[in-house]
């Protein structure tokens, strides 16, 4: 059921963009004895590389406050929209904020 409700988050925030994006990336996560690696950096940048190779003007990456969501900001992405949302049972212990970052990429380069 939180897969669906994620879904719908996730929906939600895109429509509130009101952007077309030629691409997104909906998950990426490093297990966390193996944070500090370097591993997350290399996966974007991969990604990063594969829009450009692709001609990708634009995308969309969804997160959330219980990520290292600042590691976007820190890569020049915008924060587009976001969402609060409680789990069940309601109280501040079950709040998660939910992210839409955008990003732009220099096909010049």
């Amino acid at each position: 059921m939180k897969y669906i409700q994620t879904l719908e988050i996730n929906e939600f925030l895109l429509e509130k963009s009101q952007e077309n994006y030629d691409a997104g990336l909906n998950l990426l996560i490093v297990k966390e004895e193996f944070k500090g690696l370097g591993i997350g950096g290399l996966l974007y940048n991969h990604f990063y590389d594969y829009l450009k190779q692709h001609q990708a003007e634009n995308f969309y990456l969804f997160t959330d406050n219980s990520s290292n969501y600042h590691y976007y900001e820190h890569k020049s992405l915008s924060r587009v929209a976001e969402k609060k949302y409680y789990w069940e049972p309601v109280n501040n212990d079950t709040l998660e904020i939910y992210y839409l970052y955008e990003g732009t990429l220099n096909l010049s380069d």
